[in-house]
């Protein structure tokens, strides 16, 4: 596959500071574990620090005006793509087009870089992809709509051809996304299944790396809606994609905590997730940033096709990583607490039943010398009686 980049200053220089604050970002990792830092006791900010971010998402999900921009991929519309005999723009394409159809103002133009058909004795210089929605509401509109685009890409640029017109109905794009939903739906729970198979029938494990996905996901999907990107297939690639990243980090974790508690055998159960937490987090850090430098260089200079498909994964991968450390640790101490004030119930309520709801005897302990003290907190001296002589009474 032949992928062109697209270089410019603005995006150069974007794209080497973002570099230099994933750099410092690593920096700061090993900067925590070296003066081990507790950062599980921290868990109410990074819990509103997300639910912050969540409401965000979520609000922006529920404006009429934002909402999650559906494409064409689960609305359904029509697809077209010409070749043109010399190089051309989307900017050009975009004004030569958008005089035709209302819709095609906000249609998806994409450059396409293929490699000529077989038996293709002329191919064409640039190939144009244009989505946007239906062009007219029956089929024959909709052909005509067509030649009409055609014909004026052919008045302005020569000998433009179609190679190919696509209709998508809206019932494929239902299906589409209802495939989407089971699919997301399926790696959640068979993934609780592995995770707690792994764990040894460890329930909480699987519960909180599944808990650290649902996060991963409303993060994402909430923050693309709020900057209004469209959701197409590549969307949801990403989704799955930051699914398997976002769990994989998670197990490396629980599987140190799971080694540190037979080896930290007098620490408690929350030093010891910290402490394992602060071990792996160089690790984690640097594999988050060199996904991310790679997702930046897509952004930046893989162009116009790549761009949302990179958007959502740095949003993605980026939260996956912060919830495998900030949310999935802190769930998992969370649950043992109150798996100890429950046993700690169990074992009272149990002594309270075996003695009929009272409480039993205090013991008796021996009177301490401080007990005897009088007001005046000094010990009284008993008087001494002097002995009298046998034999003699008084009188």
């Amino acid at each position: 596959m032949n992928l062109a980049l697209h270089f410019n200053t603005q995006s150069l220089i974007y794209f080497l500071i973002w570099c230099g604050v994933l750099v410092y970002a690593s920096h700061i990792a090993r900067v925590f574990r070296q003066k081990q830092i507790d950062l599980i006791s921290k868990w109410p900010w990074f819990f509103l620090f997300s639910g912050f971010l969540l409401t965000l998402g979520i609000i922006s999900l529920a404006l009429p005006s934002k909402g999650l921009k559906l494409g064409l991929d689960f609305k359904g519309g029509t697809l077209l793509e010409f070749g043109f005999p010399k190089k051309v723009t989307t900017q050009e394409v975009r004004a030569a087009i958008s005089p035709i159809d209302p819709v095609l103002k906000h249609a998806m133009i994409q450059l396409l870089s293929k490699p000529p058909e077989i038996g293709e004795k002329h191919p064409p210089v640039s190939i144009i992809l244009i989505r946007s929605q239906r062009l007219g509401k029956t089929e024959n509109q909709t052909q005509k709509e067509i030649k009409k685009v055609l014909t004026a890409l052919q008045t302005q640029y020569g000998k433009v051809t179609l190679r190919q017109s696509k209709t998508i109905g809206p019932t494929i794009g239902h299906e589409l996304l209802h495939d989407a939903e089971i699919a997301i739906l399926a790696a959640l729970i068979f993934q609780l299944i592995y995770i707690t198979l792994r764990f040894g029938w460890n329930l909480r494990y699987g519960i909180s790396a599944d808990l650290a996905l649902v996060h991963d996901v409303l993060m994402m999907v909430g923050i693309y809606a709020l900057f209004g990107k469209e959701a197409n297939s590549p969307f949801l690639a990403a989704l799955l994609t930051v699914i398997g990243y976002s769990v994989m980090d998670s197990i490396v974790i629980f599987d140190r905590i799971r080694e540190n508690l037979t080896l930290i055998t007098r620490a408690s159960f929350e030093s010891v997730v910290n402490q394992s937490v602060l071990q792996t987090m160089t690790r984690s850090i640097n594999t988050l940033m060199t996904v991310l430098i790679t997702l930046f260089a897509l952004y930046f200079f893989g162009g116009e096709t790549l761009k949302d498909f990179a958007f959502a994964l740095l949003i993605g991968v980026t939260s996956g990583g912060y919830s495998s450390i900030f949310i999935a640790s802190p769930i998992l101490v969370l649950w043992e607490r109150w798996a100890s004030r429950r046993e700690k119930q169990k074992i009272l309520s149990a002594a309270s039943v075996q003695t009929n709801g009272k409480k039993p005897p205090a013991a008796v302990e021996p009177v301490a010398s401080g007990d005897l003290e009088n007001e005046s907190g000094q010990v009284p001296v008993p008087k001494r009686v002097p002995k009298r002589k046998p034999g003699r009474r008084r009188p």
